[in-house]
């Protein structure tokens, strides 16, 4: 029998079965890579996502996990958001496997689970099994250890966290500095920003992130008065320094979500270059994400 205690090893298999509340995800798709430490990812998905570590050596339960869970953010670049989880096991060669999911999301963090807002299909940009390997996967450590906290800001701020949507806005508008910082540090861009000091304020660090990676994504913002539309962008986020009668020109909710999708493909954007996987693989999809979101916000608009 598996016991359940996270600090003896004892496991060789973890497997999670991931799926919609509605609906089913698309497939068959099948991918199976190794990583440096031995243990063997399967994922496939037709209609459920299944995703199993295998190891040759026994594991703690924590170790599986948190293998999966750098999985599992890897793969929220790709879909724009995390599955609910229906089955989570853990076994080992000489056991039936025992389920742990009700342990498990007592500690769960609240980011896993993404905002109603980050659940369209159109947000999805790429198929795992297109590019998912193991020198991927260790590009993908290499940038989430750089992040560090960063990362899990982004998360948060698409999450269902039960905060406002022009707070998590506001924290993804912040995000524009260290992401400059990034890519200032690993490519040739932005050597001459330095976020955080005078000369270089939130609005250049937006700006230059868009004019780099984002012009299809904001190609109406920047044929249509894009200075105001980053005034606005960033008085979003300074509006939580001021007390109301101090604000002005900032986005209303429904702004908020809008440019919380858009700005949540520039990111994925950034972050899918730095890990090396070429725009020309998901390109069309960006594209479509952002006339399916600029669809969204004129919905109501102008019905």
């Amino acid at each position: 029998m598996v016991i359940m205690n996270d600090l003896q090893p004892q496991c060789t298999k973890l497997s999670v079965v991931q799926g919609l509340e509605k609906g089913f995800l698309g497939g068959p798709f099948q991918k199976q890579f190794k990583l440096d430490n031995g243990v063997v990812v399967s994922i496939s998905q037709a209609g459920k996502r299944e995703i199993e570590l295998t190891s040759n050596a026994p594991m703690t339960n924590a170790e599986l996990i948190f293998i999966f869970q750098d999985i599992e953010k890897l793969l929220m670049l790709f879909d724009g958001r995390f599955y609910a989880i229906e089955k989570l096991t853990v076994s080992n060669d000489n056991a039936e496997p025992v389920y742990i999911l009700d342990d498990y999301n007592k500690k769960r963090l609240n980011y896993f689970s993404s905002n109603d807002f980050c659940h369209y299909s159109w947000l999805k940009l790429i198929s795992f099994q297109d590019v998912l390997t193991n020198d991927l996967y260790k590009n993908w450590l290499a940038l989430i250890d750089d992040l560090d906290i960063v990362f899990q800001v982004f998360l948060y701020a698409l999450s269902d966290n039960k905060m406002t949507v022009d707070l998590n806005f506001a924290f993804l508008v912040e995000l524009a500095e260290p992401l400059v910082e990034l890519i200032k540090e690993r490519t040739y861009y932005c050597q001459s920003l330095t976020p955080g000091k005078r000369g270089t304020p939130l609005k250049m660090c937006i700006d230059n992130l868009i004019v780099l990676y984002g012009a299809d994504i904001f190609a109406k913002e920047l044929e249509y008065n894009y200075t105001l539309f980053l005034e606005r962008a960033v008085k979003s986020r300074v509006r939580i320094m001021h007390i109301k009668k101090n604000q002005e020109n900032f986005f209303d909710g429904r702004e908020c979500i809008k440019y919380s999708l858009k700005f949540s493909l520039l990111y994925r954007k950034i972050l899918l270059s730095l890990i090396g996987i070429s725009e020309q693989q998901y390109k069309a999809n960006v594209q479509n994400a952002t006339k399916k979101t600029d669809e969204w916000g004129m919905s109501e608009v102008n019905p």
